[in-house]
């Protein structure tokens, strides 16, 4: 009656997900609109502050002892 496995229902399932995924992820990074271009920005700066910060701490500690 049925053609289909469970399982292989499943996993086409999965791969069909993993694609449609994988076509968001493409459509973003080819034209990102401009709120999520916004949202990147603002945590590479985040990440940039930080990184800085743990770098100066870093130095003045070392020039404490």
């Amino acid at each position: 009656m049925f053609t289909v496995t469970l399982l292989e229902f499943k996993t086409n399932q999965a791969e069909l997900h993993r694609r449609a995924a994988k076509f968001r992820l493409m459509k973003l990074l080819k034209k990102p609109d401009p709120w999520t271009a916004q949202v990147f920005t603002a945590v590479g700066r985040l990440l940039i502050e930080s990184g800085t910060g743990i770098i100066n701490r870093y130095q003045t500690a070392q020039y404490k002892y």
